[in-house]
């Protein structure tokens, strides 16, 4: 694998459970970004909560949100993003479920989102996704771990990956992604190369080509240090963040 980038998720793979970020996890994105390895965010949150956070980050501006629906690249002088979904697909779901489920489908409203709709956890995903399987419906309930999201069938975190490796004039196995939510195994599958942090579900650590010991944040910087040594070793030098007391090397 020849590694040009990586894509990370964000909600407790960057931060803690209080979703507090975790500060050797950004001196291991700048580091990167400083190594000409850009460092893309892929979340389930909306593109404008993205480009807020990527330059505190220090990140070059490349983020994948909404789990996919929509593609940016951001900077000082340019804010571009592309909406791969086709959101009257989830105007038509919502409308179905509404008239299914009743007061059950309760919608966050979040203005700043452009092609997806956020649930509260509130509802039982099992009934809402058979409903929208059985009758066909061209939508998909994401759980992002934090809510649930109401998004195009044919969009998800690996569509995405695709896309904004191309904006960056790479192909998609030149990335690793690191994760720790379901809605990260389609980046998995897409990407050359993966990693779920220590915290991640059985079912995401099963889909991953490396499993972090440390979990959130911690994690994310071991598997930076992995993939730089398989692959980039003449950055293995840098000053990688050392693990926490009580993380395996």
């Amino acid at each position: 694998m020849e590694l040009k980038a990586v894509a990370t998720d964000v909600d407790r793979t960057l931060t803690d459970d209080n979703l507090l970020m975790d500060l050797d996890a950004i001196r291991t994105i700048r580091l990167l970004e400083a190594a000409r390895i850009p460092v893309i965010l892929s979340s389930g949150r909306d593109a404008t909560a993205l480009a807020a956070l990527a330059p505190y980050l220090g990140t070059s501006g490349t983020v994948v949100a909404e789990d996919g629906a929509v593609v940016g690249r951001f900077g000082p002088s340019h804010y571009h993003t592309r909406v791969l979904a086709r959101p009257e697909r989830v105007r038509e779901a919502l409308a179905a479920l509404r008239e299914e489920f009743g007061p059950d489908i309760q919608v966050v409203p979040v203005p700043s989102r452009v092609a997806s709709v956020v649930l509260t956890r509130a509802l039982d995903p099992g009934p809402v996704t058979h409903f929208l399987r059985e009758k066909g419906l061209p939508a998909q309930l994401i759980d992002s771990g934090l809510s649930y999201e109401l998004a195009d069938v044919d969009v998800n975190k690996g569509t995405g990956l695709v896309e904004a490796a191309a904006s960056l004039g790479i192909r998609p196995e030149q990335v690793a992604a690191v994760g720790d939510s379901p809605n990260d195994i389609d980046m998995f599958a897409a990407a050359g190369w993966s990693a779920a942090v220590g915290s991640a579900s059985d079912e995401v650590k099963g889909a991953a080509t490396f499993v972090a010991s440390a979990p959130h944040g911690q994690g994310f910087c071991e598997a930076v240090r992995a993939v730089i040594l398989r692959f980039r070793p003449e950055l293995a030098g840098l000053p990688w963040p050392a693990p926490e007391p009580g993380e395996a090397a």
